[in-house]
Formats: structure tokens, C-alpha cells, sequence
């Protein structure tokens, strides 16, 4: 993700993204957002959510350790602590992902690249 959009969500979720600055054997956060630009509404919206539940209903503060595209999907890892409805924002963002090109953010699917490569994209960055 352009560092832009990583410092726009750092700035709104300066909790979430806590261990940004901790060296890599602390927090995988200073590899920064591994995934494409595309994403950047769904990883705002989730973050958004997450801190809500956290300042409105004294949910566990949620610390990202490592937020990557993997297989094609968002991977947004964080502290163990998760309550229900944290765990279920999770896995509806990463869901949301798997149809979402993470190059633009338009409708997309997963392609698998070579065998060993997968992706979500659009029609129009399919075969990037």
C-alpha cells in the first residue's frame, strides 16, 4: 500500500497500528500494509469498527502485529484476546476481500497466478 493511505490509518487508528515502529522481532507492522491500494476502504472501515467496539462497549484494544494479502484475502493479525464480534469483523473483511480487486477496489475475483501465485483483481488488472 502507498505510504499515503498507511499514514492516513495510522493517524486515525494510532491504537490499532501501536506497534508500527517495533522492530521486526516484536511486530511484522514494520513491513507496513502488505497489500495493494485497492484494500485501503476495507482495512478502514474494519479498523473503524474494531476501535468503535473498543471506545463503545470495552472490547479488548486490538494491536495489529501484521495486516498482508495472503492467498488472494486480507490477513489482519492481531492481538489473541478477541471477543466474538471482533473475530466475526475479521473474517467479514477478509471475506469482503476475496471479491474486491486489491489493486483498485473494484468487483473482482481470485485468480491463481503459475500455481503458486493468488490474487484478487478485476478484469481490467487480471493480469497484473
Amino acid at each position: 500500500m502507498r505510504a499515503e493511505l498507511e499514514e492516513q490509518l495510522r493517524s486515525r487508528y494510532p491504537k490499532i497500528f501501536a506497534d508500527w515502529d517495533k522492530p521486526l522481532s516484536e511486530s511484522g507492522m514494520s513491513f507496513g500494509l502488505q497489500c495493494g491500494d485497492g484494500w485501503f476502504d476495507i482495512i478502514d472501515a474494519l479498523c473503524r469498527s474494531l476501535q468503535r467496539l473498543t471506545d463503545e462497549k470495552g472490547a479488548s484494544q486490538i494491536v495489529a502485529s501484521q495486516v498482508k494479502q495472503k492467498f488472494g484475502t486480507l490477513r489482519f493479525h492481531a492481538t489473541d484476546d478477541l471477543d466474538e464480534e471482533q473475530v466475526q469483523l475479521l473474517d467479514d473483511a477478509m471475506t469482503l476481500s476475496s471479491t474486491t480487486c486489491e489493486i483498485c477496489g473494484n468487483p473482482g475475483k481470485t485468480l491463481e497466478f503459475k500455481r503458486w501465485r493468488v490474487a484478487t483483481r478485476c478484469e481490467e488488472h487480471a493480469s497484473e
